[in-house]
């Protein structure tokens, strides 16, 4: 066995010299970067049955057929199931050689000569774990964060050569195979906001420990469960909706958390009565993101939240404000926060804003960006203050009206 580097060289260089790998790459939007890495490093003969870049969109339907988008799950599926059965047909299982195969794959929006266009794509890997085996799948949706072109087609080059390289070295546990798909990238180039794994080189998937994963080791600033428990894009969720999100302050989602929701949910409309599609109501979940105990107590209470009906987005934003410029890159349509008293208050507190320039003048100002309201329920004032005491904020801040 080649002793493994950690650069994007050494790994493309390692796995043109394993005499058991080998497979094909298929790229569509972000030139063929991946392939490019193989090439460049020498020995690709070893590795590369084909390398393709089915660009055109009708010579893309044509080879993998149509697809309603053609950056998609449904796109890079297809595109892994036509070029992993060619190998097979063309080639046999490999096992007589010991070869393991694998397809790789990747259709990327990188950023138009414009520079107007949502920059993100799907990046997938299917690959036998042992040679004639059953396949296994490693699917991503990314978020590319560079400003250029050219520097988001190096960092899916990047990307593609640590994803095959963690198909075959970094084993079935989710940590070590996030640590070399994310090695000499980091979230202000590229984030990872979904993760898939299936086939028989991995267990069972635990979503919620997926989505912890994501946002601990810095690779996703937010991921999103849908109502059916399990991850998906937040682009494809929440682009262009309206968007009616309660930021969970309590330890636990209570009846009161979700009649909030439940009545901004219904006070949107009413508020703005030609909104274009439905309003979409949202349970978020900030993890702590410098103490690793309450990290894991907040993965219990994800594991509570997640696939009871409501959407839950799960982020390492600690602040309100930052997440009014999350939501602002998937829709301008109206925002609304739904709180308590006691968390709008909490919420307005200088205490979390000193490194903010401007304070917490600066951060309000952030906070209610253009279509941005808050809506407040009342509460007790015995309640206000129990909460904020809770939270160890003195309630003497404020003042109270019985």
């Amino acid at each position: 066995m080649v002793e493994i580097g950690h650069s994007t060289h050494e790994k493309a260089l390692a796995i043109n010299l394993d005499s058991t790998i080998y497979g094909t790459i298929a790229e569509i939007g972000a030139g063929q970067e991946v392939s490019r890495w193989f090439f460049r490093v020498g020995g690709a003969a070893g590795t590369v049955a084909k390398s393709i870049s089915a660009y055109d969109m009708t010579v893309s339907d044509q080879v993998y057929g149509k697809s309603g988008r053609f950056v998609s799950r449904d796109r890079i599926m297809s595109m892994l199931d036509v070029e992993f059965g060619l190998l097979r047909q063309r080639l046999g299982d490999g096992s007589e050689e010991g070869r393991r195969l694998f397809a790789f794959a990747d259709s990327v929006a990188a950023r138009n000569y414009a520079g107007t266009n949502e920059c993100h794509g799907w990046v997938g890997v299917r690959f036998e774990h042992e040679a004639g085996g059953l396949p296994s799948d490693i699917i991503l949706h990314i978020n590319m964060r560079d400003d250029s072109n050219l520097a988001q087609q190096a960092a899916v080059g990047i990307l593609g050569v640590n994803l095959i390289h963690a198909a075959f070295h970094a084993g079935n546990s989710l940590q070590p195979l996030l640590e070399d798909v994310f090695e000499q990238l980091s979230i202000d180039r590229l984030e990872i906001d979904l993760v898939e794994l299936t086939g028989p080189a991995f267990g069972d998937q635990d979503h919620c420990d997926t989505g912890v994963a994501l946002i601990r080791n810095r690779m996703a600033r937010a991921v999103l469960y849908q109502a059916d428990g399990l991850l998906a894009p937040p682009t494809e969720v929440l682009r262009k909706r309206p968007i009616v999100v309660s930021r969970l302050p309590g330890p636990d989602l209570t009846a009161l958390d979700r009649q909030r929701l439940i009545a901004g949910s219904k006070m949107l409309p009413v508020e703005i009565d030609d909104l274009e599609r439905d309003t979409l109501a949202v349970l978020e979940l900030s993890l702590d993101m410098g103490d690793k105990s309450e990290q894991d107590v907040q993965r219990d209470r994800l594991a509570c939240l997640v696939g009871q009906d409501e959407c839950v987005l799960l982020t390492g934003l600690p602040e309100a404000y930052q997440l009014t410029s999350y939501m602002r890159r998937y829709s301008h349509a109206p925002l609304r926060f739904v709180l308590g008293v006691s968390t709008l208050a909490y919420v307005m507190h200088d205490r979390h804003y000193g490194d903010v320039p401007g304070g917490v003048l600066e951060a309000i100002g952030k906070l209610f960006a253009a279509n941005v309201k808050i809506y407040a329920s009342d509460m007790p004032r015995a309640e206000i203050e129990s909460h904020l005491a809770a939270l160890d904020v003195d309630p003497d801040f404020l003042t109270l009206d019985d």
